[in-house]
């Protein structure tokens, strides 16, 4: 994460942050809501994010 957000100006990653995000959470697992509900991180998705 912090080579992703080191890959960008501030301004840009203020931008697109919540975006960002949205591309790398985790899935949760069926049945489960909310922000309580445990996923697997993938840091494969976060490095194919830094350009």
């Amino acid at each position: 994460m912090e080579q992703l957000a080191r890959s960008m100006p501030p301004s840009q990653l203020a931008d697109e942050a919540f975006g960002l995000y949205e591309q790398f959470r985790p899935e949760t697992p069926g049945g489960k809501k909310g922000w309580g509900a445990k996923g697997a991180l993938d840091p494969k998705k976060i490095r194919s994010l830094v350009t």
